[in-house]
């Protein structure tokens, strides 16, 4: 069992993870939440089950996210929102 503790914030750049919006926590998905590694432009590069991926950064006012494509044992591939999240260490 993993436990964040933290806050919203409005960029990827300010993020140390990227949480799935909606995503239950009992699903049986690879990750649900996104480690930020850095953003490159208009791009987030970051990890979910350890493989490094690269997800669009979207803007909404002043607020950054993405989405991303899980895929779901019984419903399939699942498409949910990713909320810039930094956690209270910091890291």
């Amino acid at each position: 069992m993993t436990t964040i503790c933290g806050r919203y914030v409005d960029t990827f750049a300010e993020a140390t993870h990227g949480m799935l919006e909606g995503a239950s926590l009992d699903a049986p998905y690879k990750f649900h939440s996104v480690k930020v590694l850095r953003v490159e432009g208009a791009e987030l590069v970051c990890t979910g089950a350890g493989e490094e991926m690269r997800l669009p950064v979207r803007r909404r006012g002043k607020r950054e996210f993405s989405e991303v494509t899980v895929r779901d044992p019984i419903f399939g591939p699942l498409k949910f929102k990713v909320a810039p999240f930094k956690d209270e260490k910091g890291r």
